[in-house]
């Protein structure tokens, strides 16, 4: 029997990991990007909580923490360069595992691309299976 095809509008963050669980659950998913490009620049990727299991689950935990920033805090700095507030970015009772959006771009893949298809707009042209 075929498998049901799905078509996913977007590569970012959810994209890929939906054609990863549709792919798990018997469809042939494609996922769609209109940019050029995956996005690399932006707010890091925060894994944790509910996310740290699911992500386990993926098999794509060891990877985020090889890429994981090690980032311990954040801190605030006036303009002359002095101290305002120090506020800590990971937690013993809560494990996080923070990526900037570069790595996974350049990394590897996204998540679900060996399950399915993964297009992106090449130059303004019709876009091409990766």
């Amino acid at each position: 029997m075929k498998k049901p095809e799905v078509l996913i509008v977007g590569a970012g963050i959810a994209g890929p990991a939906l054609a990863y669980w549709l792919s798990q659950n018997g469809y042939r998913p494609t996922v769609v990007e209109h940019a050029r490009q995956l996005r690399s620049g932006g707010s890091a990727i925060v894994v944790k909580g509910p996310a740290i299991p699911v992500a386990e689950r993926m098999g794509i935990l060891p990877q985020l923490r090889e890429l994981a920033t090690r980032n311990r805090s954040l801190t605030l700095l006036d303009p002359d360069g002095r101290r305002i507030l120090q506020l800590p970015l990971t937690s013993d009772k809560a494990p996080t595992v923070e990526v900037t959006r570069a790595d996974p771009v350049r990394g590897a893949p996204p998540v679900g691309a060996d399950r399915g298809r993964v297009l992106v707009r090449r130059h303004g042209h019709r876009s091409r299976p990766e």
